[in-house]
């Protein structure tokens, strides 16, 4: 059986005045309040997984409703690929998996799709893919902060119940930030509490997207970002994705072989 790590299935958006940033102690705050507002709180702390993975999809302006619809249904496909299935379900006697699905737009709004979630077997993924398929724009439009959706991620890691011997953040954007704290500071404060963050490149606005991921969004351990040319395309990017975050042993699966999966310095992976 599916097991929500707090028992709160309620999709929340967190609005700006919950989030009001104060220099230097703004992440401990928001923490304070996270765990203030969640029963996650009171969970207990002893649950180990091989991985915490937070999938964030991106709702702002750039994101139409073709584009939303087609990013959801991408996301339930990939999740209920036979490959990643799979690779979720390889180490569950150690530990297994726990992801949750957020969607993110500018610096006000951040929004709980799914939350954390244990996959112990295989109906686990598939009402987990059912989720993110059928899943509605909890948030409408706003600017693109790929910053304040980052650090979103990173609080809940830090809030749920979860101990984690990997953290990854991944997050989808057809775009740069334009709004919220700098992107480095942001990405900065994520990797020194030891995330890694992962990305998919959208290049249907911004061919050069690409460039902008590798330099200033993706980082941490084994960190690597995926080019989609499309939202048609990223239906596909994002089961190869998943197989290499999931994976323990992941270029055993197949990956793409048109080179675009790349690591933080601009290299593509060889695929044998």
């Amino acid at each position: 059986m599916m097991e929500c790590m707090n028992g709160w299935n309620k999709p929340t958006v967190v609005d700006q005045q919950r989030r009001a940033r104060v220099p230097h102690v703004y992440p401990a705050v928001l923490l304070v309040l996270w765990m203030f507002w969640s029963p996650l709180s009171h969970a207990q702390t002893d649950q180990t997984v091989n991985l915490e993975l937070a999938l964030l999809v991106d709702v702002s302006d750039s994101v139409d409703s073709q584009e939303f619809a087609l990013q959801a249904r991408g996301l339930g496909y990939a999740l209920r690929h036979p490959a990643v299935v799979d690779a979720a379900l390889s180490g569950v006697s150690s530990g297994g998996i726990a992801i949750t699905i957020l969607q993110w737009s500018d610096a006000a709004r951040q929004a709980i799709v799914a939350d954390w979630t244990r996959i112990k077997q295989e109906s686990d993924m598939l009402l987990l893919a059912q989720k993110a398929e059928t899943m509605t724009r909890l948030i409408e439009g706003g600017h693109t902060s790929l910053s304040e959706a980052i650090l979103f991620a990173m609080l809940s890691m830090e809030a749920n119940a979860l101990e984690g011997r990997r953290q990854v953040i991944d997050i989808v954007s057809d775009g740069r930030n334009n709004a919220g704290p700098p992107m480095r500071q942001a990405r900065r404060e994520v990797l020194e509490s030891g995330i890694v963050i992962n990305g998919i490149a959208i290049l249907n606005e911004l061919p050069l997207l690409s460039r902008y991921f590798r330099d200033h969004v993706i980082g941490g351990k084994d960190a690597f970002y995926i080019e989609a040319a499309d939202y048609i395309d990223f239906q596909e990017m994002m089961v190869k994705k998943l197989i290499r975050e999931i994976g323990t042993s992941p270029l055993s699966f197949s990956l793409p072989r048109d080179g675009r999966i790349l690591t933080a310095d601009g290299n593509r992976l060889s695929v044998q």
